[in-house]
């Protein structure tokens, strides 16, 4: 025998089954977002490591050449 509020727990599931799908879409683009927020942070900290070393070694290079 159907419950007689039967249709109205399906309304429910299937209304939380689509918030759900909803934020999993909504983690999915923040998770791809930062991945490429921490590349472009990977590079530019290579970028700031390459110029101090540049600054710092450099000088020291020509120094020794003199």
């Amino acid at each position: 025998m159907l419950q007689p509020n039967y249709l109205a727990e399906i309304k429910v599931e299937t209304a939380k089954s689509q918030q759900s799908m909803a934020n999993a879409q909504i983690s999915e683009n923040n998770a791809k977002q930062s991945e490429l927020n921490a590349k472009e942070s990977e590079e530019k900290a290579q970028y700031f490591c390459d110029q101090i070393k540049a600054f710092i070694l450099f000088p020291i290079l020509f120094h020794l050449i003199d």
